[in-house]
């Protein structure tokens, strides 16, 4: 899946980059995640099913070409109260500014 946002500016292009990430992995196209960038570096708030999916979330965001920093803020459920902030229809139903919502 490739998003027609792909070129022009570097936030924009990263965080259509991990959205497409999100949707193409059967796991992890069921989390609620929230991608935002900021100057290259990406910002992942959400609630995800287990420390291994934040941990492998956070991996796969580290190899994206032009990513200069991950900043890991997913909750695990159970653990944080779920922040509720996706929207209603799935994959990057907002776009504002450079912020991106996930989730299923």
């Amino acid at each position: 899946m490739s998003s027609p946002h792909a070129a022009g500016d570097p936030d924009t292009r990263i965080a259509w980059q991990i959205v497409d990430r999100l949707g193409e992995h059967p796991q992890w196209r069921h989390q609620h995640v929230t991608v935002e960038v900021q100057n290259r570096v990406l910002i992942l708030t959400g609630t995800v099913d287990s420390p291994d999916t934040r941990d492998a979330l956070t991996a796969s965001a580290r190899t994206v070409h032009g990513v200069r920093d991950v900043c890991n803020m997913l909750d695990v459920s159970g653990t944080q109260d779920q922040r509720g902030q996706f929207g209603p229809s799935g994959w990057a139903t907002e776009n504002y500014g450079q912020q991106f919502y996930a989730g299923a």
